[in-house]
């Protein structure tokens, strides 16, 4: 997963440094590397989200393969 938030990060990086008004207002930089982080950020907590869902259907699912029922 990490590999993908690291291709991601450069993509948005690499679209924002194409314009050259970008590289000259320090304010833009700074704006560009907040972007940055919020949507790798954004990217690693979906991640969670999935993995925890994942992990909640393959439990329900193994307790319901052997019979019992989830705690009401």
């Amino acid at each position: 997963m990490a590999w993908i938030i690291g291709l991601w990060c450069a993509l948005c990086f690499l679209v924002m440094a194409a314009d050259e008004r970008v590289w000259a207002d320090p304010m833009m930089l700074l704006g560009m590397a907040v972007f940055t982080v919020f949507v790798a950020g954004m990217l690693y907590q979906g991640y969670l989200w999935q993995w925890e869902l994942a992990k909640a259907i393959a439990n329900w699912s193994r307790r319901a393969l052997k019979g019992n029922r989830a705690p009401d």
